[in-house]
């Protein structure tokens, strides 16, 4: 059975600091490819509204949007960033959507541009 909602977490070092899920309908493929890569390390920047880690990987577009609420995950193919929403707007380019931040938004927003980023797929 493949499951509809992928529970995640983020890491600064050891420590959690935010956690969300991925949504397998939005962007199946997209999804899957991310789930293969996890862990996803790197390190965090900020972009207007966003923030992001760059990914060694390439994932075409999937049902892209540009309109993104706060807390949405997000696959930005033109930048190669798996990215979060920090507040809801219309984004640039356009992304594919894949989930969303439940817990510990306001976190991701307080860590310093370059800290280390540990993403991996979550207990429920």
């Amino acid at each position: 059975m493949i499951e509809s909602f992928i529970p995640i977490a983020f890491y600064r070092e050891d420590e959690e600091v935010a956690r969300g899920h991925l949504r397998r309908s939005i962007a199946p493929l997209t999804i899957t490819k991310i789930l293969d890569s996890m862990p996803i390390q790197g390190r965090i920047f900020f972009l207007g509204k966003v923030a992001y880690i760059i990914l060694d990987k390439t994932f075409p577009p999937e049902n892209s949007v540009r309109e993104l609420e706060e807390g949405d995950i997000f696959y930005w193919p033109l930048g190669k960033g798996f990215g979060i929403s920090l507040k809801s707007h219309v984004f640039k380019y356009k992304v594919n959507l894949l989930g969303k931040v439940t817990d510990g938004l306001e976190k991701i927003a307080q860590l310093k541009r370059g800290s280390l980023i540990t993403v991996v797929r979550a207990e429920e």
